[in-house]
């Protein structure tokens, strides 16, 4: 039996950032914005921004986007965005429970993650 080697602080953030990638790209938070700046960072700066990315997972935003989302199969979705579909309610809904979450995004994120551009 091998025993595998614990995920390093910043593999822990990587892995937590991969769960929680698609839903950040769909509200509109920039892809370089997603990334770690670098890999090498101060156990407690990990820590913290661990901390602060498993509370934004954990958010009652994070989880109302993801119920509103939940309403509807993902291609009705693509089919609302490809015919350019805009005004019906749960779009309204899905827009406003995203404005929700990008400002939780937006709010003491840690200095470990990309700024990009927004």
């Amino acid at each position: 039996m091998t025993l595998k080697p614990a995920l390093t602080a910043v593999e822990s953030i990587d892995l937590l950032l991969d769960e929680v990638q698609n839903t950040l790209l769909l509200i509109g938070v920039p892809i370089a914005c997603i990334k770690i700046k670098d890999k090498k960072h101060r156990t407690d700066a990990c820590v913290r921004a661990f901390d602060w990315l498993h509370n934004l997972r954990m958010s009652p935003e994070y989880s109302d986007y993801c119920k509103v989302r939940a309403l509807l199969p993902e291609e009705t979705w693509q089919k609302y965005a490809l015919f350019n579909i805009t005004d019906l309610q749960e779009q309204k809904l899905l827009s406003q429970v995203g404005r929700a979450l990008l400002k939780k995004w937006n709010t003491k994120r840690p200095a470990l993650f990309s700024r990009g551009k927004k």
